[in-house]
C-alpha cells in the first residue's frame, strides 16, 4: 500500500501526498539544483500575478472577480504546497479537480483564471506537462431554473425570514427574466458558467482534452435536473473529451457520497486510476 503524508493547513484543507509518488520523475529522483528554487519562483509568481486580499474597488464584477481570485490565495498556496509546480509544470504531481454544486464549480473558473496568468511566467523550454489529472462534477453543473434558485437560497430559512425573503426575491426574479427576454443584454451566470466548463483547460497547463470528466448526479436532487448534468456531459463529449455518467437513485444535492459512501468512492478512485493509465 501506498505511504502517504497528511499536512493540515487549516480547519478546511488538509493535504494528503505520497512519501514516494510515482507521478513525477522530479520528485522520485531528488531535488536538482533547479528544483531548490522553485518554491521561490512560484510564491514570487503568485505575488505578480495575484491581486491583495485586501484590494478595494467599486468598479462592478470585473474587479469583483479580482477580488475573488484574490481570496483563493490560501487555495494557491495549499497546491503549491501539494506539488503543484506552474513554473516547472512538467514535475507537478497530479490533481483532481472535484467541484461541488454549481457554486464549486466556479472555483475552478477563478484557478484557470489565476493559471493563464502564470503561464506566462513558465520556465523557457519547459516541456508540456504530462501529469495525472481528473475532473469531477458532484451534482453539476445546472441550469437556471427559478424553482431551483429559490429552493437552493431558501433552504433552511425560518418560516418568518423565508416570507420576507419571497416578498422581495420573487419580484425581482420576475423583472430580471423580463428584462433579459426583451433586451437581451443580462446574460445569466449560471448559463456563462456552463459554457466556461466546457473548455477543455480547466487548471492550465495541466488539463486537456485528454483529462478524464465524471460527472456524479441524481434522480433526487432538488436543485440540479438530471438532463441539465447528462446534456453536460454529451456537449464535453462531443468536443472529444472523456466523459463518465454516473447517476445515483433518490440521494439528495451534493448527499450522493452519505448515501452510497462506498460506490461513491469507488467512482472517485476509478476516475483517478482512468487519468494515471492515460487512457484516451
Amino acid at each position: 500500500m501506498l505511504t502517504r503524508t497528511v499536512t493540515k493547513l487549516n480547519s478546511v484543507v488538509t493535504v494528503s501526498r505520497p512519501v514516494d509518488s510515482h507521478l513525477s520523475a522530479a520528485k522520485r529522483d531528488g531535488p536538482s539544483g533547479r528544483e531548490a528554487g522553485t518554491s521561490a519562483q512560484v510564491q514570487s509568481s503568485l505575488r505578480e500575478a495575484l491581486p491583495r486580499v485586501d484590494e478595494q474597488s467599486s468598479l462592478g464584477l470585473l474587479l469583483s472577480q479580482r477580488r475573488r481570485e484574490a481570496e483563493m490565495v490560501p487555495v494557491l498556496n495549499a497546491l503549491v504546497a501539494a506539488g503543484l509546480d506552474p513554473v516547472y509544470p512538467s514535475q507537478s504531481t497530479g490533481i483532481l479537480i472535484h467541484a461541488f454544486s454549481n457554486g464549486g464549480c466556479s472555483r475552478p473558473l477563478l484557478l484557470h483564471s489565476i493559471f493563464r496568468k502564470l503561464a506566462t511566467r513558465v520556465a523557457n523550454g519547459e516541456a508540456a506537462p504530462i501529469v495525472p489529472t481528473a475532473v469531477i462534477f458532484d451534482s453539476c453543473p445546472g441550469r437556471p431554473r427559478f424553482h431551483q434558485a429559490y429552493n437552493a437560497v431558501t433552504t433552511g430559512m425560518p418560516l418568518l425570514t423565508k416570507i420576507l425573503f419571497s416578498s422581495l426575491f420573487i419580484p425581482a426574479m420576475i423583472v430580471i427574466q423580463i428584462i433579459d427576454v426583451l433586451t437581451r443584454k443580462i446574460y445569466n451566470p449560471i448559463l456563462l458558467l456552463r459554457k466556461r466548463l466546457l473548455r477543455h483547460d480547466l487548471l492550465p497547463p495541466w488539463t486537456s482534452v485528454d483529462t478524464p470528466r465524471t460527472y456524479i448526479y441524481s434522480d433526487g436532487d432538488e436543485l440540479i435536473n438530471v438532463e441539465d448534468v447528462e446534456d453536460h456531459a454529451a456537449d464535453a463529449a462531443a468536443k472529444g473529451v472523456y466523459t463518465r455518467l454516473e447517476k445515483f437513485n433518490g440521494t439528495a444535492h451534493v448527499a450522493h457520497m452519505r448515501g452510497e459512501p462506498k460506490r461513491y468512492w469507488n467512482v472517485v478512485r476509478e476516475t483517478w486510476d482512468h487519468a494515471c493509465r492515460g487512457e484516451k
